[in-house]
């Protein structure tokens, strides 16, 4: 009796060391949830892996799944541990070439006091089929004839309704750029024309009143300035002074009967202006009122001069 509890007790001893180190060693499992799907199905591969808790999990190495040709890996899920010593994680996968694939040994690794310890997954077969073909039992029916309807007014009113809006925009294009003509050109001899030296005048004043250089804005004011005498210029004495560059006005000012000390002063205003809106020159703070007056006297020297008997206009 004495001897059978001894042997009792030593099977037990046997198996709680054999539990303890089956306990104590890692291992992995791999899984897919279908061995077989059609092209272009997804398929998911199932890990788990355990290990002893005292360790420090490294995780799978799914590096080897790139080098399956025709297997694509769509998604990696994080890995998921339940209890200590337990780790869950999925992969998904596709593919687009039918055949037999074999999904390699995943390695899973963990550590404990800088020592690794590794463990490989089995390796695992997929069959990706090919979409199949029904079989396509129809015949082929002969060619029948176009069925002829016949005509109604609705066919036509399409072309009716485009008809009449055409008649209606050419009537109405006729009124609207045939009678406002004549009244233009009633209005156009009502009003006549300001000459050129009252339409510099008025912008002059209107330059002055706005004090651009006072505030700064040099370049505006010699702009608007230059621009006045330009205009002058090509009204008065028909020069294409607008599109002409500050040296050809120059040379045509030398062809005006206009007295040289004026023709100097504009000189040098398009000079100035010149510098002052390419080179951001500075002129000196006298410099921009003379300017204005030399445009303001060269117009009032050149001005045509109407006689108030006959209204007839003679150069200076």
């Amino acid at each position: 009796m004495k001897q059978c509890s001894i042997v009792k007790w030593m099977v037990g001893c046997l198996v709680a060391f054999f539990l303890q180190s089956a306990a104590a060693q890692s291992s992995a499992k791999a899984e897919l949830n279908s061995a077989s799907i059609l092209i272009g199905d997804q398929v998911t591969l199932k890990l788990h892996a355990g290990f002893p808790s005292k360790n420090q999990a490294r995780g799978f190495d799914f590096s080897v799944l790139d080098t399956v040709k025709g297997i694509e890996v769509l998604k990696v899920t994080p890995p998921v541990s339940a209890t200590p010593g337990q780790i869950d994680q999925e992969v998904v996968i596709t593919s687009f070439e039918a055949g037999m694939y074999t999904i390699p040994a995943l390695l899973f690794s963990s550590a404990v006091d800088g020592q690794a310890d590794s463990v490989y997954t089995d390796s695992l077969v997929l069959e990706v089929k090919t979409v199949p073909i029904a079989n396509d039992s129809t015949q082929l029916q002969p060619i029948k004839h176009i069925i002829a309807e016949p005509q109604n007014l609705s066919d036509w009113t399409p072309f009716m309704a485009l008809g009449l809006g055409l008649l209606a925009l050419g009537i109405l294009l006729y009124f609207v750029f045939r009678k406002p003509r004549k009244e233009l050109e009633i209005y156009k001899r009502a009003v006549p024309k300001l000459p050129p030296h009252e339409i510099a005048f008025q912008k002059l004043d209107e330059l002055r009143a706005e004090a651009l250089w006072q505030k700064g804005e040099l370049k505006v004011y010699y702009s608007r300035l230059t621009y006045i005498i330009r205009e002058y210029l090509e009204h008065r004495f028909q020069l294409k002074a607008l599109e002409s560059t500050s040296d050809e006005i120059v040379d045509s000012l030398g062809l005006l009967p206009v007295d040289e000390e004026k023709k100097a002063a504009t000189t040098r205003l398009l000079y100035a202006a010149d510098l002052v809106k390419f080179a951001k020159a500075t002129p000196e703070e006298d410099a921009h009122d003379r300017h204005w007056e030399n445009v303001r006297q060269f117009v009032l020297a050149t001005q045509p001069l109407t006689t108030p008997e006959d209204g007839d206009t003679t150069k200076p």
